[in-house]
């Protein structure tokens, strides 16, 4: 019986292979189903696919250096237009910073494969590599930017099935950064030193970032709360701008709070001056946490550290959790707190959960021992 001729592929021993030479010149053979199986083309259409694409690629030159290459539909390809696309230009420095160095790990994790082959199980054994696995945050960031640039690739056509693999990969427990408890918030505010107190309110008062929350200006928020007008804000680390309605409490305790003569912000270092970074603020609160006891050991890279539970970030989400138990609606807590709507959702899971668990318990309080009810059992 004469054999089917198809393009890249051989007979052996009356099984179809696709065989084609790979960069380090040998060949590989993929078993096919016959070509007059059904599945034969879901099958061969892939590689067939693959292949031509790796043959058509093009080599083009790098911005990184004349002598430099990467392979059209690469993820080095992929890394050069996430570079120039808008949404990197509108980064703040330190977060294109953050972005640049993951890009660096993922340009030499994969950087001449091909987008389109990438698979769970290659994202799989990556993440699964000592210095991944012993690094939570680190993996759980990887995975983040890996997802990001591959949603880019296919939105621009470097993916044709139109799959994420990276967004699928099993993601490490880091220990979520909570909203605090109102026990810890009290406690933290009693113990804290007055710039700290100060800080934390503002934090739970705003939503906002610490970055942001040491950029706010005294005269700005005062003015805006005897107006009765939101205070506007523009996100240092996103750009987004945002609108703050100012609490009647958190305008009484700034303008308590001695203003310092050589800054505009509410917030101000021991020389009088606006806190150049977030670094002071952070530490002091961590020392805060450890001495209050809320921490855990455990073991990062093989040394055995103390993780505080309640970082800054933990008031961001109170803050959410707030708006929403005054029936705020996602977008509107999103205007205020800048966060994506996902986001919101996520934070405010567990106020979404006592509301319909108080409207179960206020439907159940009409029920009465005895009274006729319908009947629940499932009909078939």
């Amino acid at each position: 019986m004469e054999r089917t001729k198809v393009k890249y592929c051989q007979w052996q021993k009356g099984t179809l292979y696709f065989a084609v030479k790979g960069s380090d010149g040998k060949t590989s053979y993929t078993p096919l189903p016959n070509p007059r199986h059904p599945d034969f083309a879901a099958v061969y259409g892939p590689l067939r696919n693959a292949h031509e694409a790796r043959k058509k690629a093009k080599k083009q030159p790098e911005t990184s250096g004349p002598n430099r290459h990467y392979i059209t539909n690469s993820f080095k390809a992929l890394v050069h237009e996430a570079e120039k696309s808008r949404a990197y230009r509108e980064m703040a420095p330190s977060t294109r910073d953050n972005v640049d160095r993951y890009y660096r790990i993922i340009i030499a994790d994969w950087g001449d494969k091909l987008v389109a082959d990438l698979e769970p199980a290659d994202v799989d054994r990556r993440i699964d590599q000592p210095d991944m696995a012993q690094f939570p945050g680190k993996t759980l960031n990887y995975l983040k930017y890996l997802a990001d640039l591959i949603d880019l690739g296919i939105r621009r056509g470097y993916r044709k099935d139109k799959y994420n693999p990276a967004r699928d990969a099993e993601r490490p427990d880091t220990g979520e950064r909570l909203p605090w408890p109102d026990d810890v918030f009290e406690r933290a505010v009693d113990m804290s030193s007055d710039m700290l107190r100060l800080a934390i309110q503002l934090g739970v008062y705003t939503g906002q970032r610490i970055s942001d929350c040491i950029r706010i200006e005294r005269e700005e928020l005062l003015s805006c709360a005897r107006a009765g007008e939101p205070m506007g804000l523009v996100q240092q680390k996103t750009g987004v701008e945002v609108f703050i309605p100012i609490h009647p409490a958190l305008a009484a305790i700034v303008e308590g709070f001695p203003a310092s003569p050589t800054a505009p912000t509410v917030l101000y270092n021991r020389l009088g001056r606006p806190f150049p970074k977030p670094d002071q603020i952070q530490d002091r609160l961590k020392h805060l946490m450890l001495e209050l006891g809320y921490f855990d050991t455990i073991t990062k890279g093989g040394e055995e550290k103390r993780e505080t539970r309640y970082k800054f970030h933990g008031l961001r989400k109170l803050a959410a959790c707030h708006l929403a138990e005054v029936e705020a609606t996602p977008h509107e807590i999103s205007a205020i707190c800048g966060m994506d709507i996902q986001t919101v959702v996520h934070y405010t899971r567990g106020v979404a959960k006592r509301k319909l668990a108080r409207g179960v318990s206020n439907r159940m309080s009409t029920i009465k021992p005895g009274q006729e009810r319908p009947d629940l059992r499932l009909v078939a």
